[in-house]
């Protein structure tokens, strides 16, 4: 599932969805390096440290043959390489592709399985730019315009930085 912490038992964050990691940083570095005088900080997260994702939300409950299903929508898009959709393309000298959005749907069946919770099922999706040094020319005179291969890279460092 979709979250900041990386897995649910805290782990290693994932900042390259938080669009204000460079100011959360200090203020994460002080949460975790609390002072031991104080107890009831233990193992609570700071009010302090908010993430700001750039993203979308949708929840919308329905009936698919009579039972009752909520169908959530989550997507959030990376701050590493964004932008608008043709000014950029392809892929950076570090590895990460541009406009890269990370989708999960979930869906809540409340009638089967458990009879408390329900049953839940969940697919996600990442989507992104080709990871080639590429771009395309904005005009809006050509419908189709031709792609350009911007950089010539031989043994594919950025494309194995992007896999790895």
């Amino acid at each position: 599932m979709l979250s900041w912490r990386g897995d649910a038992g805290g782990g290693k964050r994932n900042s390259s969805f938080v669009w204000n990691d460079f100011m959360l940083l200090p203020l994460t570095q002080a949460v975790e390096n609390r002072d031991p005088s104080a107890p009831w900080l233990a193992g609570r997260q700071s009010p302090w440290v908010l993430p700001l994702i750039h993203g979308f939300l949708e929840q919308v409950r329905c009936s698919v043959f009579g039972r009752s299903v909520t169908v959530t929508l989550i997507s959030r898009r990376s701050r590493q390489f964004a932008g608008t959709r043709y000014l950029k393309r392809g892929i950076n000298d570090y590895g990460f592709t541009a406009n890269d959005v990370d989708t999960e749907q979930i869906v809540h069946d409340r009638c089967g399985g458990d009879p408390v919770w329900g049953q839940f099922a969940s697919y996600a999706q990442m989507r992104a730019s080709v990871p080639l040094f590429w771009s395309q020319e904005s005009n809006a005179m050509i419908a189709k315009p031709p792609i350009l291969i911007q950089k010539y890279d031989p043994v594919h460092r950025a494309l194995r930085s992007h896999f790895s």
